[in-house]
């Protein structure tokens, strides 16, 4: 609720004077009365003024106002009643016929809005030939705004370890370059414009809130490092979320066409100002033009997938022991995806491969059968084996070997990479062997914070019935080797590629189709094949 802020009193004789309690009004000159044409009248005219609410506002904010309360003791004088504005520069604005309720926006007569500063609000009386002073007080504008919201590892005073790095995966739309976000703020208002202000255009409008960055393979400063972005985090399962905010330090003059302190030329004079997330005070301290200030949002969600939080960010100044809102909020809108754990990546840096970071790209593709997927090393396993199987865009071919490659002796590689990048595409086509399945479903889970190493089986074997991924045949197949994924050793195994006869006979039909989704490795094995196989490599997969 808006509550009065305060109303000065003011006896007028010669001159006002100053502010003695939180009601003020004044008379003019006992030799005028409220009727010039009967100067004998005793009864002298009156006014009050009274601010409601903040003393602070912004112009440039969404619905930022001030609304002032005018009265004066006689509704039917003959003398023209003004509210007007004034600040030091020069900039001034007039209320004709003021009376009630008035809301101010900020702007000056010409349209302009006030720079940031004290502004005197009076209330004048032109009774005949004389102008009289009735009331007057002294209220701020200020340039409110965040200039960036860094998602971090700072929960309060403590280090947390919920907050993981993010990756884009491409320079352009033909260029492969692993661009990590790294220290650059999620949300970021850079400098632009010759007056360097990161809250105003260099025309003194406001800039607008940056919507989330709609790529998830090309990183919004790919063409230049001044772009303004709102890129995505990821935080891991039920964890608590830190940011650090920083407040605006500059505007732009929209009168003067020069950059000005977000807090005026005086901000000691202001009133104490404190910051509001969602409702919430984030912060005991008065906020500063260019404070960074660290707030905690709700924690992360519980399951799996994309979550897209809107934040609102409000003010309030303080008078007294009271704090008042000041109208108009900043609304900014974030993209975060949950991860089950720290990310199981290889670090391929030094080997020309990627870094030990997930992808944007490959969350978004999977966010959607990431939803609601419990945070488990199974559950996300699970989900992403079937996004692989059932894809209509893959098929399993053991002919194929695209989207891998393998440094060393076929089978008994020293390492092998899943081309994660060309596999978003499917650039190399829909078909996959085993090799580039398992790897891919390896790499898959990695992002998603997953330990799933591949294990080569083999050496030299024929299947039972099974169906390959994208086809609807059940056949046996002769392999020379098979690979599949498992997060322990292979105590439990998932398989992309294929889909295994679970009846009793899995040699023969009738089929009665099973999934191997953390199927354990001994009933994994005897459904795959009747002949002797081990495992005989593992490890993950690099990327690239």
């Amino acid at each position: 609720m808006i509550r009065d802020a305060f109303c000065l009193f003011l006896i007028c004789g010669c001159s006002p004077l100053k502010s003695t309690g939180l009601d003020t009004a004044s008379t003019i000159d006992n030799n005028l009365s409220d009727d010039p044409d009967d100067p004998d009248d005793p009864t002298p005219l009156t006014g009050t003024l009274t601010v409601s609410g903040s003393r602070v506002f912004d112009p440039k904010l969404a619905e930022g106002h001030i609304r002032v309360d005018v009265s004066v003791n006689d509704e039917d004088t003959d003398c023209a009643i003004t509210l007007s504005a004034k600040n030091g520069i020069g900039q001034s604005w007039t209320h004709p016929d003021a009376s009630g309720a008035i809301v101010w926006n900020g702007e000056d007569d010409d349209g302009l809005t006030f720079d940031p500063g004290s502004v005197s609000l009076t209330i004048t009386a032109d009774c005949d030939l004389a102008t009289h002073t009735l009331a007057e007080t002294q209220i701020f504008i200020a340039r409110l705004g965040l200039t960036s919201i860094n998602f971090d590892n700072l929960i309060g005073d403590a280090i947390s370890d919920a907050n993981i790095p993010l990756a884009f995966h491409k320079q352009n739309l033909h260029e492969t370059h692993i661009s990590p976000i790294g220290d650059r703020p999620e949300y970021l208002l850079n400098l632009a414009g010759v007056l360097g202000s990161r809250l105003d255009n260099d025309d003194g409008s406001p800039r607008p809130t940056i919507p989330t960055w709609a790529d998830p393979d090309v990183p919004p400063w790919a063409e230049t490092e001044a772009a303004q972005h709102n890129v995505p985090a990821a935080y891991i399962a039920s964890q608590p979320i830190g940011a650090t905010v920083t407040i605006g330090d500059f505007g732009v003059s929209q009168a003067r066409h020069i950059r000005v302190d977000a807090f005026g030329p005086k901000p000691d004079d202001l009133p104490p100002i404190r910051l509001l997330l969602n409702d919430h005070v984030v912060t005991s301290l008065t906020i500063a033009a260019g404070m960074n200030i660290g707030v905690t949002l709700d924690n992360a969600s519980a399951t799996m997938g994309k979550e897209i939080r809107t934040l609102q960010w409000r003010f309030e100044s303080a008078l007294g022991d009271d704090w008042f809102e000041i109208p108009g909020q900043i609304e900014t809108t974030h993209t975060i995806y949950t991860l089950a754990g720290p990310p199981a990546l290889l670090n391929g840096s030094d080997l020309g491969k990627a870094p030990p970071i997930p992808w944007v790209g490959i969350l978004e593709d999977t966010a959607l059968i990431m939803e609601g997927v419990d945070a488990s090393a199974g559950a996300v396993l699970d989900a992403l084996r079937d996004y692989l199987f059932e894809h209509e865009y893959i098929i399993y071919d053991p002919s194929v070997p695209t989207y891998t490659d393998f440094e060393g002796p076929y089978i008994y590689w020293t390492s092998i990479t899943a081309q994660l990048s060309g596999f978003l595409d499917r650039r190399a086509g829909l078909s996959l062997y085993c090799h580039s399945m398992s790897c891919t479903l390896s790499a898959l889970a990695g992002n998603h914070g997953v330990f799933a190493e591949q294990l080569v089986l083999g050496v030299g074997f024929d299947t039972n019935l099974t169906r390959a991924a994208g086809t609807t045949e059940w056949r046996r197949w002769s392999f020379n080797s098979h690979s599949v994924v498992s997060p322990d050793g292979g105590d439990s195994i998932w398989d992309s590629s294929i889909a295994l006869d679970g009846d009793d006979n899995p040699y023969a039909e009738p089929v009665d189709p099973i999934m191997p989704r953390g199927m354990s490795g001994e009933d994994y094995f005897w459904r795959l094949t009747y002949d002797d196989i081990e495992i005989v490599n593992q490890g993950l997969c690099f990327i690239e």
